[in-house]
C-alpha cells in the first residue's frame, strides 16, 4: 500500500516545522532585534488608553489619505478617457 509514503512525509513534515528558525510578529519581536522600526507593533492586549487612541486617529487618517489618493487617481483616469473618447469623435 502506498501509506508509507505518506506517513513519511507527515513525519518529515511535523519534525521539520519543529525545527524552524523564524519568528512570526506574535513571537517576541518577530525575528527583526537588530532592526529599528518607526512604527513597533503594538499588542492591543498591552495597549493604554491614549496608545490605542493615538493608534485609531492614525489609522483614520491613513485610510483618509488612501482615500483621496484613490479617488484622485480615479479622477484622473476617467478624465484622461472622456479626453481620449472626445479626441477620438471628432
Amino acid at each position: 500500500m502506498s501509506a508509507g509514503g505518506h506517513m513519511s512525509t507527515m513525519l518529515s513534515s511535523i519534525k521539520n516545522n519543529k525545527k524552524r528558525k523564524h519568528k512570526t510578529i506574535f513571537e517576541g519581536n518577530g525575528g527583526f532585534d537588530k532592526y529599528k522600526s518607526k512604527n513597533p507593533f503594538v499588542s492591543p492586549k498591552n495597549a493604554t488608553p491614549e496608545e490605542i487612541k493615538m493608534l485609531r486617529a492614525k489609522l483614520k487618517a491613513d485610510q483618509k489619505n488612501r482615500l483621496i489618493m484613490a479617488s484622485f487617481i480615479a479622477l484622473a483616469i476617467i478624465a484622461a478617457v472622456f479626453v481620449a473618447i472626445i479626441y477620438l469623435i471628432h
